[in-house]
């Protein structure tokens, strides 16, 4: 009797020892799906996130060159209206003696 409860307790060590193996390939297998799903989850976010910074960027870029261009032509129009004033020599010089030579 001895030697069938050997056999058994052989038996149940090596279902365990086999059980162990599946695990372990199944955790390994495991580990190589998420790796793998990590991958394509990071490269999936890099292309996404590029295409948004590139969209920004040219939004950016429409922004900054309608503000420069409103900016140059309000810039042109006070020379303009600055260009169209009259000049007025005579009163400047009469208020220039009268403030420096009281």
């Amino acid at each position: 009797m001895a030697a069938e409860e050997v056999d058994v307790i052989k038996h149940l060590i090596e279902v365990e020892r086999e059980a162990s193996e599946i695990v372990l390939e199944a955790q390994k297998k495991a580990d190589t799906l998420v790796n793998s799903a990590k991958s394509l989850a990071d490269e999936e976010f890099r292309k996404s996130y590029s295409k948004l910074v590139e969209e920004f960027d040219s939004q950016e870029n429409t922004a900054r060159e309608k503000i420069n261009s409103q900016h140059d032509s309000e810039i042109q129009n006070y020379r303009e209206s600055l260009n169209d004033l009259q000049k007025d020599v005579s009163g400047f010089n009469s208020a220039l003696d009268s403030i420096l030579f009281v």
